[in-house]
């Protein structure tokens, strides 16, 4: 409160990513809420293990990332519809993809989806492949805060949905485990290799090259915050810039460009939206 009055314009702005769930009432979807949260507090549970693998196999102690997530990790999740696209529309005005190529802001991914597919991830060579749905399995995706973490050793899974033509809907169930909003991950001194392959996981990028690619995407298009909150803001204004702009009015400049600042750091890294 500021003089009696509500200030929505909340600081650091990571803050803003928290708020109320907007549940489906139980007339719509019978003990959906329930459901719901049951299905998160097992994914968060085996989020938890997941990353301790994670942390052994580049020859940690298992418990090296719990520090950045501690009681209260950034997890989230959501049910997507992505409606069939009549063939006439396909490729024309961006309608070829359902969500356009990406890499996730935060640890890890799972994504559980039907038998429709369109889900594609861009394999090591450049080529996009399929990700074909398998009854029974989660598709995982890395995410930049690992790429951060790890100085590009694992890299941010990049991948898109095309469109499906058709009469059937597409439905998928996205669950995104992160660190605290307020975690700062550091780059891990990684001075050996508990998984002997893992230095041809990527063969054009060797080892020197990678803090290069460990703190950007897209050709240095795409930065990547050490703050997570930060990082999650950013993914969050890059997809959604017509949201920033209605409900983030502090966050727009006079030519209508929408500036962000990260919460720390020496410089105040800005990255501009285009209007």
């Amino acid at each position: 409160m500021i003089n009696g009055r509500l200030n929505h314009l909340v600081y650091p702005l990571y803050r803003r990513l928290r708020g109320p769930n907007q549940w489906l009432s139980n007339e719509t979807i019978p003990h959906f809420r329930p459901i719901v949260e049951n299905f998160m507090l097992k994914m968060s549970t085996f989020s938890m293990e997941v990353m301790k693998c994670i942390a052994l196999s580049l020859g940690l102690s298992k418990d090296y990332f719990d520090s950045s997530f501690g009681h209260r990790p950034h997890y989230q999740m959501k049910v997507a519809r992505y409606p069939p696209v009549p063939e006439p529309e396909m490729g024309g005005n961006g309608s070829l993809y359902g969500v356009g190529p990406h890499t996730d802001s935060g640890y890890l991914s799972f994504l559980l989806q039907d038998d429709v597919g369109g889900l594609q991830a861009l394999s090591k060579d450049g080529n996009w492949i399929d990700v074909l749905p398998r009854r029974g399995t989660f598709v995982v995706n890395l995410g930049e805060m690992l790429q951060l973490a790890t100085n590009g050793l694992y890299l941010a899974t990049m991948h898109r949905v095309v469109n499906c033509q058709g009469q059937k809907s597409r439905y998928s169930v996205p669950f995104f485990f992160n660190p605290r909003l307020d975690a700062k991950v550091e780059h891990i001194p990684i001075t050996e290799f508990s998984n002997a392959g893992s230095k041809d996981a990527y063969p054009n990028a060797p080892v020197s090259n990678f803090p290069v690619r460990g703190n950007e995407n897209c050709g240095a298009r795409n930065k990547i915050f050490p703050i997570f909150g930060d990082n999650a803001f950013k993914s969050f204004a890059r997809s959604h810039p017509q949201l920033v702009k209605m409900h983030h009015p502090d966050l727009r400049e006079a030519d209508g460009t929408i500036v962000f600042r990260e919460s720390a750091g020496d410089n105040g890294y800005v990255l501009y939206f285009p209007s």
